[in-house]
């Protein structure tokens, strides 16, 4: 027999055709709609993102007007005041803009004039004119609204204010007491506006977020309508043609696989007046009409099983006051058909007050009746269970021994498999390895007589492969199957609504421009680090920074790399702290850093000056470098506030202290740390000049050979002459000069300056004179090595000079310190390891370098006696260091007693004031000839 194709003739072709047309039409009104709705919701996104970033211009431009205000006080220069006239502007149009679409016949021209010459982008005014005029009357810009004709009711004042000021100044008769009066008021004013700007700022974040999920749940139900009038159409026209049956059946099946899949019913309780409400799924799932039930939780409770209640009561309870993390409970409840049917009652809380406390709480109710049923029918019956199973839309095992002994057909079909693979696969097979811990855990407890665990959680499946996943929500329960006790699960692939959770929670938390947590999440963490120092009793510093002269950027170089700019800074940020302080952008340029669980303070120092270092740094974004700095403000927690918003404030205050003190620098708001880093600043930056200025010199302590008293050796120790404070010592200036590394240039200007003086004193003193010069730590990780080629370029025997270096430098000897050490060494350099007996040095450092001197550090010379333990340290490093083939100089001799005593255990040199304190060049001169003659 054969199978013969039927033919289709021209009628039947016209037919199908008519038929195709008459079957897409639906889908591209469908389309067309969901594009329509797609464009106006992005714009509404778009407008209230775009009043965020006006905000931002609006609250930054008031803060620049105040501080040149501030500075016209002071000067009384036009200048100032016109550049005030320029940056309040920015707010005064804004209220212009405010003002034109809030009278009774909006002047729609007046507005987007005037929200441009706030700066506003040209091409978001119109969004923001349609966004204010649709919506200032509800909750979505009410709350905005009002905090902004609050902070122009300042502004105003302000204004009024600054013109008094300029009129005053400018008569005929300047009183000083009454400019500072009215300057006052101003700063005044200024200080009263910043917690208003706040709020403006969280009560448009609020507006994002609750616009984003209006548009979100709205576009998701009206996709889900027109879906449903589109399979309606379309099933209505395929059902004419015989032809199409068997398609259409499975085309039936599909979407009642789909719409059976999301037959939950949703509940919303209003807290504060009581009110429940529910959905109409849920009231088709227990057979209600609309004015069947009252909306009270009152009348929910009457229909909760009375043997259920008091548990679903206690769990509302525990978990609405916080003593639970979550809500999900399983009870019975009443249908109108007086029958009672299991549900699974899950909750969320959606709305907080002030205080922390729940408003509103939204939930769903699961129909579990057909789950309890197959509960009962795996206890009672091997027989009735397999009907009921093949029959669930649900994935269903049994599993013992740590494998799945059983499934439904849907389960491997979920995960890739056949039904005779999947069966007897080991639970590593199937659970993710990250929940197979816990998987394992509660499996061991479910089959033994522990206490069962929570029911109702989710879990990652690994597909067939192992290379993919899916999210699965679980209901699990003890159960004995085939006289052993089992484990039965009933689970449901949720993977997509996974992916919607954590793309709501990711734009909800995090900017979209730098991908760095947003304000929100950063309140979320400082909130959770003050409660876990509480407990710790450790601190931690919020810096405040705000890019100077971003603006610029933007205006002559455009938005798109003001963009890239913003993204380069924030990677630069957070590669200056550690992975557990967190960086965050509140909006337009400001940025905000967290660092937590400081034992020492001082460190937020550092790290402010590691970004100040790294944001000088030239940005290759294109063509040209772009530059730019920054001003921070620095607050700690608790020595100036305990609060979010208060530390908040004081770091921003202090970022405007940072930026009117000339800007590309730091400020505490501290008074006593401010002033101590004001003063290291200070000092680091006429260290820069310091050399250029001529205020260093050296001076050189005699060394004596305390056989002969021959005086062939000095130390070269610098001094710094500043022209205010006068001398600096040494131990004020080196760290400053290694932590910013002008030790680099400083060490260097040290050994010209010696090799100078020991090839003069080789020639006028000795001709086997020797100078000593100190050589920090830092410096050896300079990769290059002058010292021996500009000491070969004078002429001068690498014996003419020693080099001192600590303990520290021979016991972290890395590849570049122990090269340079062997090319000392090579060139005949001699190397002396200074303060010798501080450190951890070792002895086979000590011999791998071939060190030439060990100096005995002072503190073990100060209190030497004939007895003391220290007179033992000192005979026991002069007897070891002669043994190594080495020479002994002791630092620090101050009296006759120590020398004798330094003479009899046999050390070879003697430094200190007893001998003569450090002196200059001339004083050296004599002190030889007086000694040496």
């Amino acid at each position: 027999m054969t199978n013969k194709k039927p033919i289709i003739g021209a009628t039947s072709i016209n037919s199908v055709n008519r038929q195709l047309i008459q079957t897409i039409w639906p889908f591209f009104i469908i389309v067309a709609l969901l594009l329509f709705l797609g464009v106006i919701s992005m714009s509404a996104l778009s407008a209230v993102r775009a009043y965020v970033s006006g905000e931002s211009l609006w609250s930054k431009s008031q803060k620049e007007s105040v501080y040149h205000l501030n500075h016209y006080a002071k000067t009384h220069a036009e200048l100032d005041y016109q550049q005030f006239l320029a940056e309040i502007e920015v707010p005064l149009q804004d209220k212009v803009a405010r003002l034109a679409l809030q009278k009774s016949k909006p002047n729609m021209m007046q507005a987007k004039q005037a929200f441009i010459k706030a700066e506003n982008n040209p091409d978001d005014v119109s969004g923001m004119v349609n966004l204010f005029l649709n919506f200032q009357h509800t909750s979505l810009m009410k709350p905005s609204i009002e905090y902004w004709e609050q902070g122009d009711e300042m502004v105003g004042r302000i204004v009024a204010l600054a013109k008094q000021m300029h009129q005053h100044i400018n008569s005929d008769d300047v009183n000083q007491d009454k400019v500072h009066q009215l300057i006052d008021e101003i700063n005044q004013i200024n200080f009263q506006l910043t917690p208003i700007e706040d709020a403006f700022s969280n009560a448009l974040g609020d507006a994002s977020r609750n616009a984003q999920t209006l548009i979100v749940t709205f576009m998701i139900a009206f996709t889900v309508v027109l879906m449903a009038i589109g399979v309606f159409l379309t099933r209505r026209i395929v059902l004419k043609d015989a032809r199409l049956l068997e398609a259409i059946r499975i085309s039936e099946e599909r979407w009642k696989f789909a719409l059976d899949g999301a037959r939950d019913g949703v509940w919303d309780w209003n807290v504060m007046t009581k009110e429940v409400t529910y959905s109409s799924q849920w009231r088709e799932m227990l057979g209600y009409n609309e004015d069947d039930l009252v909306a009270s939780v009152t009348e929910w409770e009457k229909l909760v099983h009375a043997e259920d209640l008091p548990k679903v009561l206690a769990a509302l309870k525990a978990y609405v006051l916080g003593k639970s993390d979550r809500y999900a409970i399983e009870h019975r409840i009443l249908c109108k058909s007086g029958d009672y049917k299991w549900v699974l009652s899950r909750g969320k809380i959606v709305s907080t007050n002030a205080k922390g406390a729940a408003e509103r709480v939204v939930g769903t109710h699961t129909d579990i009746d057909e789950i309890k049923k197959i509960e009962a029918a795996l206890r009672e019956s091997d027989s009735n269970q397999r009907a009921l199973l093949e029959a669930m839309v649900d994935g269903v095992f049994v599993a013992q021994d740590y494998r799945f002994i059983f499934c439904n057909p849907i389960l491997p079909k979920m995960l890739g498999y056949s039904h005779e693979e999947f069966v007897g696969l080991p639970f590593e097979k199937v659970v993710a390895p990250a929940y197979l811990e816990l998987w394992n855990q509660r499996f061991s407890q479910r089959v033994t007589n522990d206490k069962e665990p929570v029911k109702h959680y989710q879990a990652e499946f690994l597909l067939k492969g192992g290379q993919e996943s899916i999210w699965m929500d679980l209901h699990a329960s003890r159960v004995e199957f085939q006289g052993k006790r089992s484990v039965l699960g009933i689970v449901r692939d949720i993977s997509k609504q996974k992916e919607a959770e954590d793309l709501i929670w990711q734009q909800a938390n995090f900017d979209a421009l730098t991908n760095l947590p947003n304000r929100r999440m950063f309140r979320d963490r400082l909130e959770q680090e003050i409660r876990k120092l509480e407990r710790t009793g450790l601190s931690l510093a919020l810096m405040f920074l705000d890019l100077d002269h971003f603006k610029e950027v933007n205006d002559t170089m455009g938005h798109d790399k003001g963009d890239d700019l913003l993204k380069a800074v924030a990677l630069r940020l957070k590669s200056c702290v550690r992975e557990t302080d967190t960086v965050a952008r509140l909006g337009g340029d400001e940025f905000v850093i967290l660092m937590s669980e400081m034992d020492d303070v001082s460190n937020s120092e550092r790290i402010a000056e590691n970004i100040l270092v790294q944001l000088i740094r030239p940005f290759e974004l294109g063509a040209e470098p772009i530059y730019i700095s920054a001003s921070i403000g620095i607050t700690l927690y608790t020595s100036d506030a305990i609060d979010f918003d208060n530390l908040l404030k004081n770091a921003d205050q202090a970022m405007y202290v940072a930026k009117a003190e000339g800007r590309n620098r730091y400020s505490y708001f501290t008074p006593s740390m401010q002033a101590a880093a004001q003063s290291r600043m200070r000092l680091a930056n006429d260290l820069r000049h310091a050399a250029k200025r001529d205020e260093f010199k050296l001076v050189y302590q005699p060394i004596i050979e305390i056989k002969t008293g021959k005086i062939l050796k000095a130390e070269a120790l610098i001094r710094w002459h500043h022209p205010q404070l006068g001398l600096i010592s040494p131990g004020q200036f080196i760290p400053i000069a290694e932590d910013t590394g002008l030790i680099y240039e400083l060490g260097e200007w040290v050994f010209r300056e010696a090799i100078q003086q020991v090839q003069k004193w080789r020639v006028a003193l000795h001709p086997d004179f020797q100078i000593s010069i100190n050589k920090s730590p830092v410096q050896f990780k300079n990769p290059s090595l002058t010292w021996v080629h500009n000491l070969e370029k004078t002429g001068l025997p690498g014996g003419s000079i020693v080099v001192e270096i600590t303990e520290g430098s021979l016991l972290d000897a890395s590849d570049t310190v122990a090269n340079k050490l062997i090319k000392f060494r090579d060139a005949g350099i001699q190397v002396a390891i200074d303060d010798f007996g501080t450190g951890y040095s070792s002895l086979s450092y000590l011999k791998k370098y071939d060190i030439d001197y060990i100096k005995i550090d002072q503190s073990f010379v100060k209190n030497m006696t004939a007895d003391s333990s220290d007179m033992g340290l000192c005979e026991a490093i002069i007897l070891m260091a002669h043994k190594l083939d080495m020479r002994v100089i002791a630092e620090g001799v101050e009296t006759q007693e120590q020398y004798d005593l330094l003479a009899g255990a046999g050390c070879d040199f003697a430094q200190g004031y007893l001998l003569s304190k450090p002196i200059s060049t001339q004083e050296f001169e004599q002190f030889w000839h007086s000694k040496m003659c």
